[in-house]
């Protein structure tokens, strides 16, 4: 569903690169010094030390500055993004730097993006580029393109010296993008994603993954004795369903990790209708069961040796005449 991601990822040495990108980054530390900078063309060296002998750029932690070099044959731009005292740095700073990445990529309309990791160092690729795709993102499916507008990175290329096992990234891709799906289903209005989608949707993943499914609809539900969906569900046009998807790994035996996510489309309150000021945002009280899909879609890429039983409750609270009432006695499940 997400139209964000970035379409291709490399990872190499700086020297490799063979074309002039609209962006580069540098990530530095407060004790920035010339050793840091994978960069060769001494004019723009020049550039970046006049600014940081000026104190206009100190390398404070999220602090940030735009270069325009129109002569670069690297980039027409240049980032510097603060990381603060190198002894502080985390894995998390790292992954907020490369959401700063991913926000300034966009308000630039830059597609094509060099980031050096020779200062933050090549191990914190993972999180950098997690923070990327998480920061790039934006929700506008149902907006009409205009006319060259920013969509998506085209191309993101990541410098430094990696080690084989750091050039797998392939997993916080996954995740990240994950992320980011969980997210296109919170923010979609409920007329379009209904209970029925969220089933389609667990279907998809499903069937992806290899995934034993089950999917009780109305009458099952109620003959199953789950009469608190029933129940929510009552007034609504749009039927109810019990989702629950089992993943196993490569012992089928050993004892499963139980997930569940709240599933209601939307939560008008039924009878007791919820205040007018906050009711648009009753779209996300789905967002349990968003997080679910999301965790079984990374589930059906990566297939982990574990066992996972996922149960999913979805259904919408709409107000009616079969509406259950404040104080009436529901019999659940358990």
């Amino acid at each position: 569903m997400n139209s964000n991601k970035i379409k291709t990822i490399m990872m190499g040495d700086l020297k490799d690169i063979k074309k002039t990108y609209s962006l580069y980054v540098l990530p530095v530390f407060e004790d920035f010094s010339q050793d840091d900078i994978a960069i060769t063309n001494e004019d723009i060296k020049k550039i970046l030390f006049k600014i940081i002998e000026l104190k206009d750029f100190e390398g404070k932690e999220k602090s940030k500055v735009m270069l325009y070099t129109p002569d670069s044959n690297i980039a027409s731009k240049i980032l510097l993004i603060g990381l603060g005292k190198r002894t502080k740095i985390t894995s998390e700073k790292i992954r907020i730097t490369g959401g700063i990445i991913g926000e300034e990529a966009r308000k630039c309309k830059c597609k094509d993006i060099v980031v050096d990791m020779t200062i933050t160092g090549e191990n914190n690729v993972n999180t950098m580029v997690e923070g990327i795709i998480l920061g790039v993102y934006k929700f506008e499916q149902f907006k009409k393109p205009e006319k060259n507008s920013f969509r998506r990175i085209e191309n993101l290329s990541l410098v430094g010296n990696f080690s084989k096992e750091q050039r797998d990234i392939n997993k916080d891709i996954i995740l990240a993008n994950s992320v980011n799906y969980a997210r296109d289903l919170g923010i979609s209005p409920a007329n379009i994603i209904t209970p029925e989608y969220l089933t389609e949707e667990a279907k998809k993943i499903a069937k992806k993954g290899e995934m034993k499914l089950q999917i009780f609809n109305r009458s099952e539900i109620k003959k199953a004795g789950l009469n608190g969906i029933e129940a929510v569900a009552r007034s609504s046009a749009n039927p109810p369903y019990f989702i629950i998807m089992e993943y196993f790994g490569k012992n089928k035996s050993n004892k499963p990790v139980g997930i569940v996510g709240k599933g209601i489309t939307f939560d008008s309150g039924g009878l007791n209708i919820k205040p007018s000021n906050g009711l648009m945002e009753m779209k996300m009280d789905m967002c349990g069961a968003a997080v679910i899909l999301a965790v079984m879609n990374v589930v059906s890429k990566l297939k982990p040796d574990v066992n996972i039983v996922a149960a999913i409750p979805v259904a919408e609270n709409a107000l009616g005449g079969k509406s259950y009432r404040p104080g009436d006695i529901i019999k659940m499940y358990n």
